[in-house]
């Protein structure tokens, strides 16, 4: 069921991923069972359902919203698709055959199809005198690492252990612990990981429960894709990292 569905946070709001193969009873229940473990961190928040090439009916969507709405106080904001699903079920409505102008059909398949090429990374420079702390090693439960400037840990961040950084926070692993990047209050401050499942985020004052969205079992190789958290608009926002910090 954890693969059912899968929950990103961005700086566009929250997302459910759907399973295109899974029947609505099983979407139903995975979205209880995730929602039901963070259900105060996501009251009243804005959903959209990202159903990829899934052509859901009218009573489908009335069903997720319900669980969604009278169940968890969210609010259904939009449903997400492909531009194929729409048209069949636009040409189911009229009963004909439909397509998208060619310029139209070129820019919008684009844009689901992959995504567009990000600027050069710029280099981003310290310019303070803070030591950067290296960790060689797995930081198991129980264990507190602490850094006066960045933190850097050459392995994973187990459940129970705590990374704490005045700046910058980068795990070359994966962080299931807590981490807490600009302790001293620099709300500038990234915390970056080869996969980001915390209990706990903090970036200066701001407190986040990242929505955990994949089990990182079975990742290996180029499957692994690294992941940023920050702060934007006075709330942390978790998202695939592209080489690019915030605001660059």
């Amino acid at each position: 069921m954890q693969d059912t569905i899968r929950i990103r946070a961005t700086q566009h709001g929250v997302s459910i991923v759907c399973d295109p193969n899974a029947s609505i009873a099983e979407l139903t229940g995975a979205i209880r069972t995730r929602l039901q473990s963070h259900a105060q961190f996501y009251r009243h928040a804005d959903i959209k359902l990202n159903v990829g090439d899934r052509e859901l009916e009218t009573e489908d969507v009335a069903t997720l919203r319900e669980v969604l709405e009278k169940e968890f106080q969210l609010r259904l904001s939009g449903v997400v698709c492909s531009p194929d699903t729409l048209l069949k079920r636009f040409e189911r409505e009229i009963g004909c055959a439909a397509e998208f102008p060619s310029s139209v059909s070129s820019v919008v398949r684009s844009d689901v199809a992959e995504e567009k090429p990000d600027p050069e990374p710029e280099i981003r420079f310290d310019d303070g005198l803070e030591e950067t702390m290296i960790v060689r090693q797995t930081c198991r439960s129980g264990e507190k690492f602490s850094s006066p400037g960045s933190l850097v840990v050459l392995g994973n961040v187990n459940p129970s252990a705590e990374v704490v950084a005045q700046r910058d926070i980068v795990v070359m692993g994966v962080l299931r612990g807590n981490a807490h990047a600009g302790a001293g209050g620099n709300t500038d401050a990234v915390i970056i990981a080869l996969a980001l499942e915390p209990k706990q985020l903090r970036i200066a004052g701001h407190l986040g429960l990242p929505p955990v969205v994949e089990e990182s079992h079975g990742r290996s190789g180029s499957a692994v894709a690294p992941e940023i958290a920050y702060v934007e608009n006075n709330r942390i926002v978790l998202e695939p990292y592209t080489g690019r910090f915030p605001g660059a």
